[in-house]
């Protein structure tokens, strides 16, 4: 019988490969990021093909990502964004507006019509905020000026991206239901409403009344 589990053959694959292509990278000064970028080309269908569960290698590589944001949002601050001057905003707007326009204008002088023009510009006006703040938190500069006004000008293109899909969406097709889409947009809002209320004044409470009971596998499946 053969108990041969594609995913773990691939994951082992992966690491094999990403440990000495990461070591060449730092070695020359390059980051991690661009490493497991080259590594993927290298071991991808595009490159040896040595990965075959690309599928599955997805979903542990989104898994990652979660993962990796989580680990960014532990560094983050509410009141140290709140600090941030209203200059870096109205730049981060700026800049999203800006980029969009220079896209949009390039799509259109290559004559791919207006819709693809749209979307190239939208895909220029945002960046990876994983990746961007991976980079302040391995650096140590999250939490310096520079590091805020990042932060801040990641999180504007996130928030900017919720009208981009609308206005993707509507490009898409002429049977759009806006009513859905606007639903969409008020349980995301309260959503994020609810897990803001949760995080300043019920969360603090439940890791008191945890540190005072003093057992680690309560801490423990909390965590979990």
């Amino acid at each position: 019988m053969n108990h041969e589990i594609p995913i773990l053959n691939d994951l082992l694959v992966v690491i094999l490969f990403s440990l000495p292509v990461l070591f060449l990278f730092g070695r020359i000064g390059l980051s991690p990021v661009v490493g497991f970028i080259a590594a993927g080309i290298l071991i991808g269908p595009h490159g040896l093909g040595l990965v075959r569960s690309i599928g599955s290698v997805e979903i542990a590589a989104e898994i990652g990502v979660v993962l990796l944001l989580f680990m960014v949002g532990l560094e983050l601050s509410l009141s140290g964004m709140a600090m941030t001057p209203w200059r870096i905003y109205l730049t981060a707007v700026l800049q999203v507006l800006a980029t969009t326009a220079a896209g949009f204008s390039a799509g259109m002088l290559l004559e791919l019509g207006s819709g693809a023009a749209i979307v190239i510009g939208f895909a220029l006006a945002v960046s990876s905020s994983a990746i961007v703040l991976k980079g302040l938190v391995d650096k140590g500069e999250i939490h310096t000026p520079l590091g805020r006004g990042v932060v801040t000008i990641c999180v504007v293109q996130d928030f900017a991206i919720v009208p981009m899909m609308l206005v993707v969406s509507i490009l898409v097709g002429d049977h759009t239901d806006l009513n859905a889409i606007g639903l969409q947009v008020i349980k995301v809002t309260a959503l994020l409403s609810v897990l803001y209320l949760f995080g300043r004044f019920i969360l603090p409470a439940l890791m008191n009344w945890m540190v005072d009971m003093r057992s680690r596998e309560i801490f423990l499946l909390f965590t979990i």
